[in-house]
């Protein structure tokens, strides 16, 4: 079988991979594993809640799909013990000598993406291991593509158009570190708004510094940024644009090497239309976790957002966990929803701001693939197929996310026909109280 310009890049080739537990990482890896032939690949685990890097290693292949081709590709892949949150990775001196005999590719993926995250955590993850990533590469020996995956809101500051290019962050990483290092916790977070500036929060900006030390440190390496929009894609485009990417920046050479990985503004999809598919995918593929009927309800006025979430959240959390309360069992709802509340907060600034974004350089690389790339690394948002595209969403977060297997779709079908009369009831009993005190 003829393989195609980026199986061909690919084949034989080892490959190093960071952030491989998360979600991105497993759909790298997994793509990596079925569509090319590597001749290895090293994954940086930590330890973490108990489990060894092997431990980890087995429950990363079970959940990255790779359950029936577990033993085939056991033998390509291996764990390198570390932690981007250490100096150096927390990578061991044999492993890092490793790295540097065998290493051919390296996909950087592993970032902290709590947008509230303290801000020294946050600049030892996403900046300092960064610089500590570009000392390793200088010393692999036959390196032939980095591809840094940043953020398509790393200069969300700039609020006219986000071209693809560097932009100068509020201060370097060496600024940055030092400052940390002369400062306990209670002084940084005390300090955390005045670091921040412009930025949001702490992810957009250690994203921006680290941005910045590739610009100043890897000009003699064969680096590439690639900057995704926040989001969940079952369908896999994200992964295979950071494998493409990979591929062009080292086959081509491109002069400016950043592809911002945004909607285009020839597809776009309306709040009408996310709203009808919404409806029907939460039909169709609902999950034995459902405890509310599905709305959605767009606004810009936080005074009817917070009406919205303490009337059709809230209130029926509470009447939720006063039935657990009488029966015995755990409460649960108001802490479930006050969480999603504080996530809906953090991701708010995103939601009701608005950016425009270059994205030449994505176009040009789509355009410079062949025709079975383009079917085997699809990645252009012009021609998404957004149905297909958010049914593939929402069933990948029904199995990843809620851990909840297609098998139990008939059993969650018959609670969601419960909840629905259940709420119901409810906002019955609710509007009769309000009609009573009336």
């Amino acid at each position: 079988m003829t393989l195609s310009q980026i199986q061909g890049f690919y084949k034989n080739q080892t490959v190093f991979i960071t952030g491989s537990t998360g979600l991105l990482g497993k759909l790298v890896l997994r793509k990596l594993l079925t569509t090319c032939a590597p001749k290895k690949i090293y994954l940086l685990i930590r330890q973490h809640k108990g489990k060894s890097v092997e431990e980890r290693l087995e429950t990363l292949l079970d959940s990255a799909d790779l359950r029936r081709d577990k033993s085939e590709f056991k033998g390509k892949i291996f764990a390198i013990k570390g932690d981007c949150g250490l100096p150096g990775l927390g990578i061991s001196q044999d492993d890092r000598n490793t790295l540097v005999n065998e290493t051919t590719c390296i996909i950087h993926i592993a970032a902290t993406i709590k947008f509230n995250e303290h801000l020294r955590l946050a600049a030892y993850i996403n900046v300092r291991a960064v610089q500590d990533l570009l000392h390793l590469a200088k010393e692999v020996r036959d390196l032939k593509a980095i591809v840094h995956v940043s953020t398509a809101f790393s200069n969300c500051n700039h609020k006219d158009l986000i071209k693809e290019q560097f932009y100068e962050p509020g201060m370097t990483a060496t600024e940055l570190l030092k400052m940390l290092e002369s400062m306990n916790d209670e002084a940084i977070t005390n300090t955390t708004p005045d670091v921040l500036g412009s930025w949001p929060n702490s992810y957009t900006f250690t994203k921006a510094v680290a941005e910045n030390i590739i610009k100043n440190e890897a000009q003699d390496l064969p680096i590439c940024i690639v900057r995704p929009a926040i989001g969940n894609d079952g369908g896999m485009p994200r992964a295979n644009i950071i494998l493409a990417a990979g591929w062009y920046s080292a086959s081509k050479n491109p002069p400016s090497p950043i592809y911002n990985y945004v909607g285009s503004e020839k597809n776009l999809i309306t709040g009408s239309q996310l709203d009808h598919y919404g409806k029907l995918f939460s039909q169709m593929y609902t999950s034995m976790h459902t405890v509310n009927v599905y709305f959605l309800i767009f606004t810009k006025n936080k005074y009817y957002l917070r009406f919205c979430q303490f009337w059709f959240h809230l209130v029926p959390a509470y009447i939720a966990d006063l039935v657990c309360l009488c029966l015995g069992k755990k409460r649960r709802f108001v802490k479930m929803y006050q969480k999603l509340h504080r996530i809906c907060d953090l991701v708010g600034f995103f939601n009701v701001n608005l950016w425009k974004f270059e994205t030449t350089n994505s176009e040009v690389m789509w355009k410079v693939l062949n025709e079975k790339d383009q079917e085997l690394f699809p990645f252009s948002m012009e021609n998404l197929q957004w149905k297909s595209f958010l049914e593939s969403c929402v069933i990948y977060g029904r199995i990843n996310f809620l851990k909840d297997p297609m098998h139990t779709l008939p059993q969650a079908k018959r609670k969601r026909k419960f909840i629905i009369l259940l709420y119901y009831c409810i906002v019955f009993a609710l509007v009769c109280v309000v009609w009573c005190l009336i």
